[in-house]
């Protein structure tokens, strides 16, 4: 018998193939690859970054650290601002090694809407007027210009002096005297300047003694400090399509009462400019804490204790302001505080500078003085409430 076996053909190839394959794979696995180093790269050398222009332009000891303790309360300040004044208090002040009792450090502070809300010069102008009490003799009359209404002025006086106070305020003449004093300051402020006009209330001021102006001044900022903050209309009637305003109220700014506590107890060496009658301004600052021999205000000439009309140089505003530093002080100040209107105060030295600016604030000029290194800090606004003098006695019921 005959027996067939078939036997199933293995393809061949495909063992092939795969005893290839892992041949292959193997040998790749297996070869050594050379090491080829990577390119070297030049390391960039490390350049510090470089400060912004309105940083370099500042003193150097704005640029150290912040004090541990701090001596003022943030309040209103603006960031920048009271940490610049921090660094002021703590690298200038009597903890510095450098410093010196017999030569200390200068601060400059303007003082009417910077350091207080509201002008007392301005205030005791405007209560003259009021109660009329000027001495109304021929050279003050010759002091009001023709040109700003002094015929007018000169017959509303004449029409009102012989009544009882009492009868003024309602009285046309008085009225129209009021109105015609306060249009007159106000037209030489616009026409003639600002430091023209502050002159020109001073000049007012004569045949007053010295004694007598300071208790003046007393009483009106005692008045003013309980004063609505605000303005009052004056017309020749009050239906008057145009009246005068009188600006009304004084109010001192808790933060600025708080540095010049500081700044004396760091021995820095404080100083006022004021655009009020030195007399007056000295009366409103003593309270506060500043030496009388430290205020520099308006002066007109004094003969045996009397004010006379002559208005003496330098006017402590504007450019005259930096005249005044030259001129009473001599030292470059490691701080000024001062309004837009005295830059050239504010350019006097290198130190730290906070201008105290208003909401309406120019754009360009904001950026000029960042570029100069000067701080911006927007004015306070008043308190309401009515305020006394420090260390004054309350106001009785």
């Amino acid at each position: 018998m005959l027996t067939i076996v078939l036997v199933g053909a293995v393809p061949v190839f495909s063992q092939t193939t795969q005893g290839r394959r892992r041949t292959r794979s193997k040998s790749h696995r297996s070869r050594i690859r050379p090491n080829i180093p990577k390119p070297l790269v030049p390391v960039k050398p490390s350049v510090p970054k470089e400060l912004p222009i309105e940083i370099q332009a500042r003193p150097e000891f704005l640029s150290r650290p912040l004090p541990k303790i701090r001596r003022l309360t943030k309040g209103r300040w603006a960031p920048s601002a009271v940490d610049a004044l921090e660094r002021v208090l703590e690298y200038t002040g009597e903890e510095n090694p450098d410093y010196s009792p017999s030569d200390p450090p200068v601060v400059v502070i303007g003082f009417e809407d910077v350091a207080v809300n509201g002008h007392l010069g301005e205030a005791v102008f405007q209560r003259m007027v009021r109660k009329a009490a000027f001495r109304f003799n021929q050279p003050f009359w010759n002091r009001i210009p023709l040109q700003y209404g002094r015929a007018r002025i000169h017959a509303g006086y004449q029409g009102f002096r012989k009544m009882p106070e009492g009868m003024w305020p309602n009285d046309p003449y008085f009225r129209m005297y009021r109105k015609g004093m306060l249009r007159a300051y106000r037209s030489i402020c616009e026409e003639a300047g600002i430091p023209a006009c502050r002159r020109w209330i001073a000049s007012l001021l004569m045949n007053y003694s010295e004694r007598d102006l300071r208790t003046f001044s007393r009483e009106t900022l005692t008045e003013e400090l309980n004063r609505p903050v605000g303005y009052e209309t004056v017309g020749d009637t009050p239906e008057d399509p145009n009246p005068e305003r009188e600006r009304t109220g004084i109010r001192l700014i808790p933060e600025m009462l708080e540095l010049f506590t500081q700044l004396r107890l760091q021995g820095l060496d404080l100083w006022i400019m004021s655009t009020s009658n030195d007399w007056t301004a000295t009366v409103f600052a003593a309270p506060l804490g500043v030496h009388t021999s430290r205020v520099v205000g308006i002066r007109v000439k004094v003969v045996d204790g009397f004010l006379m009309e002559e208005p003496l140089i330098p006017t402590p505003t504007g450019s005259g302001a930096a005249e005044a530093m030259t001129l009473f002080v001599g030292r470059t100040p490691v701080l000024v505080i001062a309004s837009p209107e005295d830059e050239a105060l504010l350019g006097y030295g290198h130190g730290a500078r906070v201008v105290i600016a208003k909401e309406s604030l120019d754009a360009k000029k904001a950026r000029e003085w960042r570029m100069r290194g000067w701080l911006i800090q927007r004015s306070f606004s008043p308190i309401r409430a009515p305020q006394r003098l420090p260390g004054s006695a309350p106001a009785t019921p």
